[in-house]
């Protein structure tokens, strides 16, 4: 999912700075599809018939 987001952040400079701004958005978007991933876990009714896959 990270990778995809940062389709929209091209690396059109082969600077540093680039680069940074690069990982630094994986790293978020990894951390937040971790939370909702987790909440979802510790959140959801087991009494559901529906399972979170």
């Amino acid at each position: 999912m990270a990778d995809y987001v940062t389709t929209f952040f091209p690396n059109m400079e082969p600077d540093q700075d680039s680069v940074s701004r690069q990982m630094k958005v994986k790293i978020a978007v990894n951390f937040v599809a971790h939370d909702l991933w987790k909440n979802a876990i510790k959140f959801s009714d087991k009494s559901s018939k529906y399972q979170i896959k």
